[in-house]
């Protein structure tokens, strides 16, 4: 089997993980813009964006071995551990994530201050 032809099925088999990597990056981008008004929160949101694009690495990383044992034969055992070790770490890594951005979004962002002027109507505060 040629080269570009391996490479070829490991990217249409890993075709649904790049998605997330755009969302991923989008997430930094957001954070890295957002610095000046929250830097706290970007702060976590970008170490959480971080955390989730290393965890994407790991599974394409782990799925690419996977796939170039099956292709040369590799043991069920040795797929058994490599799977079994790449998604403890990437779950490990998706909860500590999570956790950042729910932390991030309900407990340290505070609301903007608004004082309410009697009989003027009030605009919602501008991201």
């Amino acid at each position: 089997m040629s080269s570009s032809s391996i490479w070829l099925q490991f990217l249409s088999a890993n075709l649904s993980y790049f998605p997330f990597l755009l969302v991923y990056l989008i997430g930094i981008l957001i954070c890295v813009m957002r610095w000046k008004l929250h830097p706290r929160v970007s702060l976590y949101s970008l170490i959480a964006f971080g955390l989730f694009l290393i965890s994407w690495f790991i599974n394409i990383t782990a799925s690419f071995i996977l796939f170039r044992m099956a292709m040369t034969g590799g043991a069920p055992r040795d797929w058994a551990v490599l799977q079994g070790l790449s998604r403890l770490v990437t779950t490990g890594l998706s909860l500590v994530s999570w956790t950042l951005l729910i932390i991030t979004n309900f407990y340290l962002r505070q609301p903007e201050a608004v004082a309410p002027v009697p009989g003027q109507y009030q605009y919602p505060p501008k991201w």
